[in-house]
């Protein structure tokens, strides 16, 4: 069964002791996703692909934080000031790296990716599939018009409280797609699973046919796919400091994190959780230590060329190095994998350099095609050419690390500037 099947069945099963008597408002359906038993078997689904390399763990956190009535976002339309919420819900994945010396113990980790997704919960007036925008009255339009145009905002706690969090919000670019930030999620006024999932997904686009499950949009959001062309969600960095002179993307997800972290949960959540917001972690270890001589001397040559990178210790490319040793399955003696480190390397500084030279901005969305570009492009140590189905079949065995070297050359441009 594939993964996007899989969370549908997690998805349908947070349903099963519905009956009539329980309330079907598309809140009380979005709540029982709070449980436990969904966001612990969302990450066990996200991690069971989880790479087994010997001295190289990995782990995966769900987060799904409940934001209705709290925050709200407050914009000008038509010299109009709009108050509406941000949306219902939101969800986070967070993927994270760590590695091990031959007694187990952990030398280095980090963060590999952080994404998240807004989540607008509607409830369907009959059993037929819905077509955005969904309902009707003034609460309709305004979530309708934040979707699909997510104009400069205020970030309020509620239209009671107008304590600003945020001023002047503006989470998209030039660079990303305005309607990867958030999408619709209807539900059916049933407590019969009435669809192919409880939940069908559309984007904010006026007449789309709400097609994809929950479980598609939950995975694409995990691996970083798009959907009718439209990536699903965004990547953010919840290192970042919140800054509230020009706040964007991060900081508006950093901000909404810690306000459902640190706020009681409302009554139709409580008995799910204490907040807005519940998580779940799962980490994996590796039940092999390093025990052969290529991994002794792989992680030797990863400590020796720590003081070389400048972008960041070479250490923290570990796992991508690892990878590409098992793509090329050779038994390089250290010149060659030295040789193979400038590989890396020189991927690193032509897109560092490329982003400079073209004037675009240092983000995720820019950096991974760049680093795809470059490898479209060039002839590597081992006289091979890196095409795109060569590249694919790398890119599924790494998956999962692939951003380490994003994370890299982001974290260079923050160091500089």
């Amino acid at each position: 069964m594939e993964l996007a099947q899989e969370i549908d069945k997690l998805i349908e099963e947070q349903y099963v002791d519905m009956t009539q008597k329980c309330k079907k408002g598309e809140l009380a359906q979005l709540s029982r996703l709070f449980s436990k038993n969904f966001t612990d078997g969302l990450a066990k689904l996200l991690h069971q692909d989880a790479n087994s390399l010997s001295n190289i763990q990995t782990s995966v956190c769900v987060e799904l934080s409940y934001i209705d009535k709290q925050p709200y976002a407050q914009y000008f339309s038509n010299s109009t000031k709009i108050t509406g919420e941000l949306s219902d819900a939101l969800f986070v994945y967070r993927d994270e790296w760590s590695v091990t010396d031959k007694n187990g113990n952990i030398t280095h980790s980090g963060k590999a990716k952080e994404c998240a997704l807004l989540f607008q919960a509607k409830l369907n007036k009959n059993n037929t599939i819905p077509i955005v925008p969904i309902g009707d009255g003034f609460s309709t339009q305004k979530e309708y018009k934040l979707l699909s145009e997510w104009p400069e905002f205020n970030l309020i706690k509620a239209p009671k409280n107008l304590k600003e969090l945020l001023k002047k919000v503006k989470i998209h670019d030039e660079n990303s797609n305005v309607l990867s930030h958030g999408w619709f999620g209807a539900c059916a006024p049933s407590h019969n699973k009435t669809w192919k999932s409880r939940w069908m997904c559309a984007e904010a686009i006026a007449g789309t046919e709400c097609n994809s499950t929950l479980g598609e949009v939950l995975e694409a959001l995990y691996h970083r796919k798009s959907i009718r062309n439209i990536q699903i969600g965004r990547n953010f960095n919840s290192y970042k400091e919140i800054d509230n002179q020009n706040p964007g993307w991060s900081d508006l997800i950093n901000t909404v994190l810690k306000l459902c972290k640190d706020t009681k949960a409302p009554s139709i959540l409580s008995s799910y959780s204490d907040t807005r917001l519940t998580s779940s972690f799962v980490k994996y270890f590796s039940s092999n230590q390093p025990n052969n001589d290529n991994d002794r001397n792989f992680s030797h040559l990863a400590n020796h060329l720590q003081y070389f990178y400048i972008f960041e210790p070479i250490i923290s490319l570990h796992p991508l190095f690892y990878e590409k040793f098992k793509v090329y399955k050779s038994s390089l003696n250290f010149r060659e994998k030295m040789q193979l480190a400038k590989d890396f390397f020189d991927v690193a500084t032509w897109v560092y350099d490329t982003i400079k030279n073209r004037k675009l901005n240092f983000s995720s969305e820019i950096i991974e095609p760049l680093i795809h570009e470059y490898l479209n492009q060039n002839t590597l140590s081992t006289g091979e050419s890196i095409n795109k189905n060569d590249f694919e079949q790398f890119d599924r065995l790494n998956k999962k690390r692939f951003y380490i070297l994003t994370v890299n050359i982001l974290r260079k441009e923050r160091n500089n500037n």
